[in-house]
């Protein structure tokens, strides 16, 4: 348990900085400078005849990406979670089970809060990966939804991601709404027309001439914030009408440089620039009214990233040689049937090594360092991670001995495994550890370590796995 705790509290950690550094806004749509993504979408998820009101954005912000629709391939990740003298968590596969399809949920929430298509859009939609841990339901897979409010065509400056006003969160499975928030919703004044006479590129080239007139500008920029602006790379442009000043919606909003539109209502292209070096995140947002061409705000912002030095290690499932990779479907237990709320649900576990008995194949890791400045030597062994586990003396793992890691780049060794004559069928987790020192001190530095499903069987008896790993999961 305290493991997945941690795992999950690593997650949350690295989304925090994630969205702090991004602005919650993917580093997928970092595109050239004339150039915004296309539409992210799902056909199996939203067909022709499904197509609402509410995905039926503008020209323009198609044009920006929008709608953001994304769906991974997982819908509910099944974890064994070992809780002994060593515990770790192991991603054993995952669930196949149907979800609600994002059509069907965007019309129930439209439903139950009143939403008006000529007034909303929606901005997002995502599904999030349900969680098993030992055969127990710890997360739902959820549907999060975001919707804009609109005013005249164009999209308000709202709070949640990709700045909407609303945020749904409704159980993939059935149905049921988890959460609601919502910001306010500031309309521009009575009368208020936007006009859009400067387009995405003009407002970009517009920003990036500023460093020509830094001395005429009531901005305090560090030099480097000026590189920024003049040659870092795009990672985000929107268009928003927002209030500009104090106590305005965003920080992005609140330092005027231009004092005519200090408590004003208008268009704005929001541009997005960031440039790194030497660990320090430098990240610049200006915003360009779309009707003058006027530079109204402008905020500069540094973060110094701590180094996380870690050496990854990984299998390449494609590489292997003499044995064979395969993925096996087994039917769910009624009792996480029950708990799911669900008819009918697969558990596939992906990515086993299966042998037949008397011979022997290899599997190819790679090896990654990370913020590390140095080349290591490193030695691979495996190991039991389950005491009550019995692993046969017949399937014998070769140790892999002063491997060079060179820094900044890949390492490439291959885990030799053999199955003896005589080695019994079954399937068995294994621990494969990397243990590395610097070239010229012996001591420990880094450890990392993955963990890799090993079968022997012949081809003609069932495949059956680890009673341990699936206690609670299927049928047996």
């Amino acid at each position: 348990m305290k493991t997945f705790k941690y795992l999950i509290v690593i997650a949350l950690i690295s989304l925090i900085l994630i969205t702090t550094y991004y602005i919650l806004i993917s580093p997928k749509y970092i595109k050239q400078e004339s150039t915004i993504p296309p539409l992210i979408t799902n056909t199996s998820l939203i067909g022709k005849e499904e197509l609402n009101l509410f995905l039926n954005v503008s020209p323009i912000y198609r044009e920006l990406g929008y709608p953001k629709i994304s769906k991974g391939f997982i819908n509910i990740s099944v974890y064994y979670q070992y809780s002994g003298e060593s515990p770790f968590t192991y991603r054993l596969g995952y669930l196949e089970v149907n979800v609600l399809s994002l059509n069907d949920v965007i019309k129930s929430v439209a439903k139950e809060l009143g939403l008006d298509p000529s007034k909303y859009k929606l901005v997002s939609a995502s599904l999030s990966s349900g969680i098993v841990i030992n055969g127990e339901v710890r997360e739902r897979p959820e549907w999060i939804l975001n919707f804009v409010r609109t005013y005249g065509g164009y999209w308000l400056w709202g709070c949640y991601t990709y700045y909407s006003h609303i945020e749904v969160r409704v159980d993939a499975l059935n149905g049921t709404i988890v959460s609601i928030a919502k910001c306010d919703e500031e309309l521009p004044p009575k009368g208020f027309i936007p006009k859009l006479n400067i387009n995405m590129s003009k407002a970009l080239s517009i920003v990036r001439s500023l460093p020509k007139l830094k001395d005429k500008l009531n901005l305090t920029i560090p030099e480097d914030g000026w590189e920024v602006i003049e040659e870092g790379k795009v990672f985000w442009i929107d268009l928003r009408l927002a209030k500009l000043g104090p106590g305005a919606k965003n920080y992005y909003l609140e330092k005027v440089i231009n004092p005519k539109y200090a408590g004003k209502y208008g268009l704005f292209w929001v541009i997005a620039l960031y440039g790194d070096t030497n660990y320090v995140a430098r990240r610049v947002v200006a915003l360009v009214n779309a009707k003058t061409g006027d530079v109204v705000t402008v905020t500069y912002s540094s973060m110094i990233r701590t180094p996380w030095l870690t050496v990854f290690i990984e299998p390449n499932f494609t590489s292997i040689e003499g044995a064979k990779v395969r993925a096996f479907k087994l039917n769910v237990s009624s009792e996480l049937i029950s708990q799911l709320g669900v008819s009918k649900a697969t558990l596939v576990i992906p990515n086993v090594t299966v042998l037949e008995p008397g011979t022997e194949g290899s599997i190819e890791l790679i090896v990654k360092p990370h913020d590390i400045d140095q080349d290591l030597v490193g030695n691979i062994v495996v190991m039991n991670p389950i005491p009550t586990q019995s692993i046969p003396q017949e399937l014998v793992f070769t140790p892999l001995k002063g491997i060079l890691i060179k820094n900044g780049g890949l390492t490439k060794v291959r885990l030799r495994i053999k199955a003896v004559k005589g080695c019994p069928e079954g399937t068995w987790l294994i621990k494969v550890k990397l243990i590395t020192h610097r070239i010229n001190d012996k001591s420990k530095y880094i450890e990392s370590s993955i963990y890799i499903l090993i079968s022997v069987k012949t081809p003609q008896k069932t495949w059956k796995p680890p009673k341990q790993l699936i206690t609670g999961v299927i049928t047996e």
